[in-house]
């Protein structure tokens, strides 16, 4: 996560983010933040200002400048210096972060704040109106650095310029959510603890599974319904953690055993992906021309969802096996 100041030093802004957390009670209810999501399409012209076609109703049409929600949530926190605000930028990775910021690129310093020491104002490039930040805004980005598919891909590719103006928050899983829920005997902060270790293993730290997917389980948990907690148990390794591991790992599900654990069960019945091998010469008759080491096939198959396989806690309690140690 990139912030603009410490989170934890920061009470007003701790105060907005949970209200943004717990939303508005009521339509009446005053928001001193604005939310944004970046992708490849946002532009300065939607964040900061630009012209926007408008028609009256004689239908006449006319290109007026109007501002961009942060110069919008910026106007608001000029007239108002006494309380803080913030913009929370989702997926800030997503976009063409110098294009979109533009000339803040150079005002969001804290000590080029309006009223600061070292206060900085620059000409706007439609309105040519002079804007300087207000020190009483906070700009909160959230970006995942496993993404790859972004124009900006990770955290080490993010444009320079803009990554020291910004403090850097590392959001791991966070195990301790999970502490103490167990539905049918399985754990769940061991469960993710386990497979993480694995993912980490086979690939690398920042596709480690985060703490959200096991959160409806928890919610159920807390009240009181142990069969929908296993229910959402179920809809959370065949709809989320085991298509994702696809993803991980190209459709290796030698891989994938490795991290359910699979190649540690005896039981081929608690095994949710199995491994068959298939003598060459059986498949295509003799001279077949294949070369292979040991002669044999091997495929893997993923057990289908209505399968009982999926209703037995045992097997999925089995992802928290550990090898034994060599003998001495």
């Amino acid at each position: 996560m990139l912030v603009d100041s410490q989170l934890e030093q920061v009470e007003d802004l701790v105060e907005l983010y949970a209200e943004l957390k717990r939303g508005p009670k009521s339509a009446e209810a005053i928001q001193r933040f604005a939310v944004v999501t970046f992708h490849q399409s946002y532009g300065y012209e939607e964040f900061i200002e630009g012209i926007r076609a408008r028609s009256d109703e004689s239908g006449n049409i006319s290109y007026p400048i109007e501002p961009g929600i942060f110069m919008r949530l910026s106007q608001r926190a000029n007239a108002d210096p006494g309380h803080r605000y913030a913009i929370f930028i989702d997926e800030i990775n997503r976009g063409n972060i110098s294009k979109i910021f533009g000339e803040l690129i150079s005002l969001i310093e804290v000590d080029k704040r309006a009223g600061m020491p070292n206060a900085m104002s620059l000409q706007l490039a439609y309105s040519g109106d002079h804007f300087s930040v207000p020190a009483n805004v906070d700009i909160i980005g959230a970006m995942n650095t496993a993404d790859r598919l972004c124009l900006s891909p990770s955290l080490a590719l993010m444009d320079t310029a803009l990554r020291r103006r910004f403090d850097f928050v590392e959001m791991m899983p966070d195990l301790s959510l999970l502490s103490g829920a167990k539905v049918k005997g399985i754990e769940l902060e061991s469960l993710l603890e386990k497979l993480n270790s694995r993912i980490e293993a086979l690939y690398d730290r920042e596709h480690t599974l985060g703490h959200a997917f096991f959160m409806p389980v928890k919610n159920a948990l807390d009240a009181g319904d142990e069969e929908a907690a296993f229910k959402q148990l179920k809809i959370a390794f065949q709809k989320k953690i085991i298509p994702l591991l696809q993803e991980y790992f190209f459709d290796d599900w030698n891989k994938i055993r490795l991290v359910l654990a699979d190649n540690q069960k005896q039981d081929d019945n608690l095994q949710f992906v199995i491994e068959k091998t298939d003598d060459l010469d059986t498949l295509f008759g003799n001279n077949h021309g294949l070369r292979h080491h040991d002669q044999q096939s091997t495929a893997y198959e993923l057990k289908d969802f209505d399968q009982e396989i999926w209703n037995i806690p045992q097997a999925t309690i089995s992802f928290n096996l550990s090898a034994p140690a060599d003998s001495p």
